[in-house]
């Protein structure tokens, strides 16, 4: 009887819906294993690892998971009409995909919250690198027990695959408690996070135009202040687009499953035709983040190379891409600045020594004044640079 009705479903044919969840399901699993391959690559090339770099290492392993894996059961699984893979599998598969999803959430709050340390509070230690392993460690086996009721309840009736729980106050809990851990604590702490790193990136940018004021006509100070605004204004944009790409692709799949377990629609064939949408918009996040962490190609720009030498220079060179310009957007600045910090630290140890700091006329107010004015800017630069150090 069972391969019977296999057979046919296997003839049916597909509805509109179907072809379009179909289609979409190809463009993830390419775009997610191209993507996700360059951003583990990218990382894996990296001689010394910071704590975000395995962060991102780790969230590109899930998506790149999800890719190869998940989707690719989905498209079986829906081209046969039935769950074709026994009942081994059916503990396994349907699990194993929740597990994904919650060590991808996970390391997103990871991610968001080290990059809150090094930004807010650039001075306190970051975690080593045994440490890094070992919570990416812990995500795993806390996803692992936070979805073992749902392998024990798994059961295979020969066609599909079921969840078959004591009783529906069972069902509702659990369905409520992932809309919780799964959503609801992570974008609430994302986004503070975020919101926090953005304030402190635009109190950053207001305060270095106060010290370039109108009355100090620098072209340099020009040149910095514009820089240095641009690439906070592209770390702002890179952290916002995370979050909303978090929200919109993991809010209507939590809906549509609160509204099949508290709406007691079981039967209703709207929900079997919303829900395929719920699961693409799932499995695009696994696709868009590694255009949100790791975009292809590095903003080109050109950093000074001297606080008095005058000359301009390009961080690398033209043409060359990247896939992980977001950690040349915290660290290659550090390096940009390295030249021109260390000829302007040879300037003040050079000027704590002397009373001239290459002025001619100190006595005037006017040299005073830019004396002070460039004793505040090679003390800021030099605080910043601790600061990108340490990100």
């Amino acid at each position: 009887m069972n391969e019977t009705s296999n057979v046919s479903s296997l003839t049916k044919p597909l509805k509109t819906v179907e072809i379009f969840q179909l289609v979409c399901y190809n463009l993830i699993v390419i775009i997610g294993i191209v993507g996700n391959s360059l951003i583990c690559l990218a990382v894996l090339g990296q001689h010394k690892r910071k704590p975000c770099e395995y962060f991102i290492l780790n969230l590109a392993i899930t998506d790149l998971a999800t890719s190869t894996v998940s989707v690719p059961l989905d498209i079986i699984e829906k081209l046969a009409g039935y769950f074709p893979y026994g009942s081994f599998f059916c503990n396994i598969i349907y699990p194993f995909q929740t597990i994904i999803m919650a060590v991808s959430i996970a390391t997103l709050i990871a991610m968001s919250l080290e990059r809150h340390r090094a930004i807010i509070h650039p001075l306190k230690p970051r975690i080593q690198t045994k440490m890094t392993l070992f919570i990416i460690f812990l995500f795993w086996v806390l996803s692992a027990v936070l979805v073992s009721p749902y392998i024990i309840v798994l059961k295979y009736d020969g066609t599909n695959c079921r969840g078959e729980w004591p009783g529906e106050e069972y069902i509702k809990a659990y369905t409520l408690l992932l809309f919780i851990l799964l959503y609801v604590l992570p974008l609430l702490m994302i986004s503070i996070t975020y919101a926090r790193i953005g304030r402190k990136l635009y109190e950053g940018t207001k305060k270095l135009k106060d010290v370039f004021t109108e009355s100090v006509q620098s072209n340099t100070g020009r040149l910095i202040m514009i820089k240095r605004a641009r690439r906070n204004n592209h770390i702002v944009k890179i952290f916002v687009t995370a979050v909303l790409a978090f929200a919109v692709c993991m809010l209507p799949n939590h809906i549509i499953w609160l509204w099949y377990d508290f709406g007691n629609v079981s039967n209703s064939s709207v929900f079997f035709q919303i829900l395929p949408f719920g699961n693409i918009l799932v499995y695009a996040n696994s696709c868009i983040n590694p255009f949100i962490f790791g975009t292809l190609q590095t903003q080109q720009c050109c950093m000074l190379k001297g606080m008095h030498m005058g000359e301009h220079q390009s961080p690398v060179r033209r043409g060359r891409f990247s896939v992980f310009s977001l950690r040349f957007s915290f660290s290659s600045s550090s390096r940009q600045r390295s030249v021109s910090l260390s000829s302007t630290s040879r300037v003040r140890s050079v000027s704590r020594q002397t009373p001239c700091y290459h002025f001619v006329a100190r006595d005037t107010k006017e040299e005073q004044r830019r004396s002070r004015w460039r004793n505040n800017r090679n003390s800021r630069e030099l605080k910043e640079q601790r600061m990108e150090s340490v990100v």
